[in-house]
């Protein structure tokens, strides 16, 4: 039996220059630029992950620009996104009050069917740096009581717990979505069977797709947008690379730009 395949649009937003971008070249594409870019618009960047032997992830990551959060693009920007990564930088501690903006933003314009909250992760970045100021019993106490399902201190130059990040999320995407489909099975009397003369399923992988072919969707989201959006136009590339020696994983370098970008220096 062929994989299930999931795609999980993922917005990664925070303040300017806190390294979002760097973060996803890194998990993607393995790849590090010291030289900083300036997103204008949003763009967006796809790895698809051989989960496990029923499931294929696509984690589409897009890369929201720091003066977004104050423009009319957000609805369509934010539209069936599933979770979202908020980065700060551990060189600018105001950073983490940008965070809390941009989870209210989310918060206000995108939820799950049921009207609760996206997960949201946080990632303190730039760990490598020497002006990094990084107190890890404060972001504790700051994720539990701000809502994010787990942060993690992360370095885009050094590769730290990008992978680790991001393998989290997934898992916890995945498990909302499990626990979602249980309890529509619990409130449908009459839950979705398998087809006649086959076997109900027998795993988590199996049921999602019973329940999608059904035209149940446990990772619908719904969005409530401000204004009118103006188009988004897409150019997609693909690529495969090798990023270990396990697996082949699957890249499909997919980016969107709404404006130019221009150059600079990130740390």
């Amino acid at each position: 039996m062929s994989a299930q395949k999931i795609v999980f649009k993922v917005l990664v937003v925070g303040d300017f220059a806190v390294g979002k971008t760097s973060i996803i070249k890194r998990y993607v594409q393995n790849v590090f630029n010291p030289l900083y870019k300036l997103t204008i618009g949003v763009d967006f960047l796809e790895k698809t992950v051989d989960w496990d032997q029923q499931t294929r992830v696509t984690l589409q990551l897009w890369d929201v620009a720091a003066n977004e959060r104050f423009g009319h693009m957000t609805s369509v920007y934010y539209k069936n996104a599933i979770a979202a990564i908020i980065v700060a930088d551990l060189e600018r501690p105001a950073t983490l009050e940008t965070a809390l903006k941009w989870k209210e933003d989310i918060n206000e314009v995108v939820s799950l069917a049921d009207g609760t909250p996206i997960p949201f992760l946080l990632l303190a970045n730039k760990v490598d740096s020497e002006d990094a100021s990084l107190d890890r019993e404060y972001l504790n106490q700051f994720t539990k009581e701000k809502g994010f399902i787990q942060w993690f201190d992360t370095s885009a130059k050094q590769n730290v717990n990008i992978d680790k990040a991001m393998t989290l999320l997934i898992q916890t995407i995945l498990d909302l979505g499990d626990k979602i489909q249980r309890e529509r099975t619990l409130e449908d009397p009459e839950p979705v069977k398998a087809k006649k003369g086959k076997k109900a399923p027998a795993s988590k992988a199996k049921e999602r797709k019973v329940q999608r072919d059904a035209g149940f969707d446990p990772f619908e989201t719904q969005i409530r947008p401000r204004n009118a959006p103006e188009q988004v136009h897409v150019q997609p590339q693909s690529e495969i690379v090798h990023l270990d020696t396990r697996s082949t994983i699957v890249v499909e370098d997919t980016t969107t730009s709404s404006k130019a970008a221009s150059g600079g220096c990130k740390c």
